[in-house]
């Protein structure tokens, strides 16, 4: 699959209970699922990673993410108040999100927080881990947090869009089948 990548700043956003989710379809009647996206983005290949899989949820009229690093940026971090606002709002992000979609490459520690926090806020979480070595595992503490990880982005967006079909919205909780 060819990857068509997106101006990121000309994309459309709404805000849903204070917090701010891309969006990459037109709106529909769909009732989309909110997703969190966890990932390193500090390097050119953790930013190519990132997006792709970002471009990937944002081509379904089924999700709308929230990517802190589009959402949020950085600004100065040297300001406390800063630190403090970014970390404020990547908190709200989890909390609200539906789902967590975690990429795991570098094993990045702001990532492996998000991951350990959205466990224990008992979000369901989807680790993709890029690699061409069919025998890497996770991390089991990774792993055994996660409700299904993979490594091959094919197959990541395939889940992705087989995930959301076997999703019912019943008020406010997600009920999933099993695997």
């Amino acid at each position: 699959m060819s990857i068509k990548f997106m101006d990121f700043d000309k994309i459309k956003r709404k805000e849903i209970n204070g917090v701010e989710y891309l969006i990459g379809h037109t709106e529909s009647s769909i009732v989309p699922m909110k997703v969190y996206l966890a990932s390193p983005w500090f390097n050119q290949e953790q930013a190519y990673r990132r997006d792709r899989v970002l471009v990937n949820l944002l081509h379904s009229a089924r999700y709308i993410v929230n990517s802190p690093q589009h959402i949020a940026g950085v600004g100065d971090i040297s300001k406390y108040e800063n630190r403090k606002a970014i970390y404020q709002k990547n908190i709200a992000g989890i909390l609200e999100a539906d789902l967590v979609v975690a990429i795991t490459n570098d094993k990045d520690p702001g990532t492996l927080f998000e991951v350990g926090y959205a466990a224990a806020a008992h979000k369901k979480i989807i680790g993709f881990f890029e690699t061409e070595d069919e025998k890497a595992k996770f991390n089991i503490m990774l792993e055994l947090a996660m409700y299904h990880t993979n490594t091959d982005i094919d197959a990541l967006e395939k889940y992705l869009d087989e995930f959301n079909l076997t999703t019912e919205k019943s008020g406010q909780t997600w009920t999933f089948e099993s695997e």
